[in-house]
């Protein structure tokens, strides 16, 4: 029974590696799939061991992927009163409190691919070598957008920061068409549901939110200029202030459900059918 729970932890553990977002761990063997979703650059991570646990000796096979254990970096349960923890537990069945042991973990990740990861899970004198293999997707909710039959990468190159977050992302572009038919590229685990545009409703003199119905012609709109006029009596000058846009633009909404996991999907819209994870906002602009 003890190896069993030693399986579902560091099942959990290769989960969370791949994915990368600091969050406790709540992920079990039965959730481990084929590929996994990273998001490019550095960050920290929970994992949720058995008290007394460490891990150390995490090795990646080839460049692209790093996994460091943060080693002074940890919270501890440990049960003293049987009784009263299993009174809360029964209280709180969905957040139960049991002896564990968190510790943080920092993951680099730059290239997608498949690696082969071997640590040691370590509890006083007795060590267990382990080896897993997983495939990393790099990459971002949304990837790529298309307008008037040209692709727009979100992500690309950063030549600054080698280290800390060598990507660097954009979600406004600039275009030679004033209008066109639009489309986006979900990335590794998420599903477009949903299309929202701004159009300026000649009538009221102001934006709207519109579904963008695919296949369509998404148009780009002007913004109106405005003027004002006023004494500056301390200066003893009459003050014009004009603004007129030289540019026609359009903003998107891009709405995406987190098919790998589902429990993200908590964000309701009257423009979405269902439930949804996150939505990314994005910009055309004609000079």
């Amino acid at each position: 029974m003890k190896s069993r729970k030693h399986v579902l932890k560091i099942a959990a553990f290769f989960a969370v590696v791949a994915m990368l977002l600091g969050c406790t761990i709540s992920t079990w063997a039965r959730d481990i799939k084929k590929g996994y979703r990273v998001y490019p650059g550095t960050s920290s991570f929970s994992l949720e061991l058995n008290s007394g646990e460490s891990i150390s000796k995490i090795k990646v096979n080839k460049k692209g992927l790093k996994v460091k254990v943060r080693a002074n970096n940890y919270s501890e349960d440990v049960i003293v009163d049987k009784a009263k923890n299993a009174e809360y537990n029964k209280e709180n069945p969905k957040d139960p409190v049991k002896d564990n042991r968190t510790i943080s973990l920092r993951t680099f990740s730059t290239k997608p691919g498949k690696y082969k990861v071997t640590f040691n899970i370590k509890k006083g004198k007795k060590t267990i070598k382990k080896k897993q293999k997983i495939t990393v997707y790099v990459g971002l909710p949304l990837t790529s957008v298309k307008f008037a039959g040209k692709t727009y990468k979100i992500l690309g190159k950063y030549q600054g920061s080698k280290y800390w977050s060598p990507f660097y992302s954009s979600y406004d572009f600039i275009t030679k068409k004033s209008k066109g038919k639009f489309s986006a590229k979900a990335g590794y685990g998420y599903k477009v549901v949903g299309i929202t545009y701004e159009k300026y409703n000649e009538k009221k003199k102001e934006y709207e939110t519109v579904v963008y119905k695919k296949g369509a012609s998404l148009p780009l709109y002007k913004r109106k200029g405005e003027s004002e006029t006023y004494n500056r009596d301390y200066a003893g000058t009459k003050h014009t202030y004009k603004y007129a846009p030289d540019y026609s633009y359009t903003s998107i909404v891009v709405y995406l459900r987190d098919t790998l996991e589902p429990k993200n999907n908590d964000n309701t819209s009257k423009y979405v059918k269902g439930t949804y994870a996150t939505s990314v906002g994005v910009e055309f602009e004609k000079f």
